[in-house]
């Protein structure tokens, strides 16, 4: 797996904590955060797993997935630094493994850690007991860190996200946000329920974002050709994202349209000679987009409003 940079770590002694977060949570960072306090040159944080058949991928958390969102949660933290170590062998953290995942950290640790300030001692930290004991065979030093001061476990959130959401770091959360989506035709009072919805549950919510970009650029309908489009089915999907990985976000989510209305609408203005928009782009350009918007997006459950109610 390809490592992205990071700035050297420096000093006469850096932790070691490695795992699968799947997701990050409190009992993770209780081990770094402690090993970054305890070692003045920080800590090496390892991200193991797989992106085919590991437990974080019973979720979507790939390993690929995992290591970008430890970098995310860590981007502003030079003691922190993040790298991944894909599974070596057929069972992970066996004994007879070792070997081979400690040449793979022997590799990171020579990039990850400045060669040049002199020798820096390797300090490991786990919470579990067969891990303590492996390591401390292979040579290593290893502390022990007592989890049932914060009894927090990835297979607990991943079997309950919403009970332990405040357990969970924060650009983990929106892979279990439970999203819902409310859909149907204007005027039929979409964007008012959505809205009384979030604050009823105190969470975030995705509003009708292509309804400001008109208002803000006096759009008239008969300009909307494929750019505008366009901008309305990537500006909606970002919106959307940003608003699901938010910090209001507690767990449930709610949004009033999606890049399917907004197709039916390009639909709608193609077959209309008056209108700027045109088939020939539809196909080709907006069509396209939409669908692999509507692919990509997660919903738990969509509510349809039909006209007049």
């Amino acid at each position: 797996m390809y490592q992205v940079y990071q700035k050297p770590l420096r000093g006469t002694s850096v932790g070691v904590v490695f795992g699968t977060f799947a997701p990050l949570h409190q009992g993770h960072l209780d081990l770094i955060m402690r090993a970054k306090k305890e070692n003045d040159g920080g800590v090496l944080v390892i991200c193991c797993g797989n992106d085919t058949d590991d437990k974080g991928c019973q979720v979507g958390l790939t390993l690929t997935k995992r290591y970008r969102y430890m970098r995310e949660f860590f981007k502003d933290d030079d003691l922190v630094s993040v790298h991944a170590i894909p599974d070596i062998g057929a069972t992970t953290y066996s004994f007879e493994n070792w070997q081979p995942w400690l040449r793979e950290f022997d590799d990171i640790w020579f990039e990850a850690v400045d060669q040049e300030g002199g020798t820096t001692d390797e300090i490991w930290y786990v919470s579990e007991q067969l891990y303590h004991d492996d390591l401390v065979r292979l040579g290593k030093t290893v502390i022990l860190v007592d989890r049932t001061k914060n009894p927090i476990s990835g297979t607990m959130i991943r079997n309950n996200p919403i009970k332990y959401w405040n357990k969970i770091a924060l650009p983990f959360r929106r892979e279990f946000s439970h999203n819902i989506l409310v859909i149907g035709t204007a005027s039929e009072g979409k964007s008012t329920l959505v809205q009384d919805l979030a604050k009823y549950f105190g969470t975030s919510h995705a509003h009708e974002w292509p309804r400001d970009y008109i208002e803000e650029h006096c759009i008239a309908d008969w300009e909307m050709g494929a750019d505008e489009f366009l901008t309305f089915l990537i500006g909606q999907q970002k919106h959307t994202e940003a608003e699901i990985a938010s910090p209001q976000n507690n767990g449930v989510f709610f949004c009033d349209t999606d890049a399917a209305i907004t197709a039916m609408y390009a639909y709608k203005y193609a077959f209309d000679k008056d209108c700027a928009m045109r088939e020939y782009d539809l196909q080709k350009y907006v069509r396209p987009i939409s669908y692999y918007i509507c692919d990509h997006s997660n919903w738990d459950h969509i509510f349809f409003l039909t006209p007049g109610n």
